[in-house]
């Protein structure tokens, strides 16, 4: 199963990068409805308060079927946006689950994206981690390509296959740069803040990351599977402790 499969919600939850460690793939989204991504079985499912299966979501015959749905968020318009990675793409859609949209896709454009692996919201901005293109792309409302952060590359401000975005309280965007085992930190006009974490097994330290979740209190959250972990830091990058899995 899938370690790295979760639903965002404004505010963030710490619990989430645990649930993404121990390999679950269920978690609350808006209000009282809860959301399962399914990707190696390519769907999306909308559940009961208790966890019965009450529908699914389907790009439907105009966009085609999903391919490896890998993470979502619901947004500030309360529609829920899924990270549709085998097609290189975001759907969107509103409450009943009828598609409202597709945004990215693939070629040459600015809004093309690779193999994006994530998405959150920061204001009127949708960023989303295009992880092939080394990149993160900060749509508008609208689902127009604003602008990119970051390049590859191993030194402050670069990126090196980025597979995890999140938005602290203070509007600063923490990219979780995993090839490079380490998060950097944007501003919201786009430019490079601080970095933390590296590799290595010791405290605050990374070995393969693959999510990270920023909660209401500023909290920035990292599940590191390989190590059997969730690493969490304050906004500021300052280690604050780290959740263990535990067997059972």
């Amino acid at each position: 199963m899938d370690r790295r499969l979760f639903i965002k919600t404004a505010s963030g939850n710490l619990g989430v990068a645990y649930l993404s460690l121990c390999g679950c793939s269920s978690v609350a989204a808006a209000d009282s409805i809860r959301y399962r991504l399914r990707p190696t079985e390519h769907r999306v499912e909308r559940l009961t308060s208790d966890g019965a299966v009450r529908g699914t979501f389907d790009p439907g015959r105009r966009f085609g079927q999903w391919n490896n749905p890998i993470a979502g968020a619901v947004g500030p318009d309360g529609r829920l946006y899924v990270v549709d990675r085998g097609n290189d793409r975001i759907v969107s859609f509103f409450d009943d689950g009828t598609c409202a949209g597709v945004i990215g896709g693939r070629g040459r454009g600015d809004d093309a994206l690779r193999h994006p692996s994530d998405l959150a919201f920061g204001g009127d901005a949708l960023y989303v981690a295009d992880t092939l293109h080394h990149r993160v792309v900060v749509f508008d409302r609208r689902g127009a390509a604003h602008r990119s952060i970051g390049s590859f590359g191993f030194d402050d401000a670069h990126l090196n296959g980025p597979r995890g975005v999140a938005v602290a309280p203070d509007g600063h965007l923490h990219v979780l740069d995993a090839g490079n085992c380490r998060v950097q930190v944007f501003r919201a006009n786009g430019s490079f803040a601080f970095g933390y974490g590296g590799y290595g097994p010791s405290p605050g330290r990374l070995t393969h990351p693959t999510s990270i979740v920023a909660d209401r209190r500023g909290r920035i959250s990292i599940a590191d599977p390989a190590a059997g972990v969730v690493h969490v830091f304050d906004a500021t990058g300052r280690f604050q402790g780290r959740l263990v899995r535990t067997s059972g």
